[in-house]
């Protein structure tokens, strides 16, 4: 069984209006996508030891309100399922 080597990053996020939207990581600082492709993104991550993330929405122009609702309806659960 090999040792767990947690990490963790920041991003930059733009969270897209379409939950379904395809994520796409841009020089390894600023991903955009929709929220369910994020929670897919963090999730594959997560099973290779990924352990926290600090997300920076500055570049996403939809309000603050609805992105908290996507991270908590989309990705919050679904990121920490085990």
């Amino acid at each position: 069984m090999g040792n767990w080597h947690p990490f963790g990053y920041q991003n930059f996020v733009e969270l897209l209006p379409d939950p379904d939207a395809p994520c796409q990581l841009y020089n390894r600082i600023y991903l955009r996508g929709g929220a369910r492709s994020l929670a897919a993104f963090w999730k594959k991550q997560r099973q290779q030891g990924l352990s926290h993330v600090i997300v920076n929405l500055k570049p996403t122009n939809r309000p603050i309100n609805e992105c908290l609702e996507d991270f908590n309806k989309y990705i919050f659960d679904q990121v920490n399922q085990d």
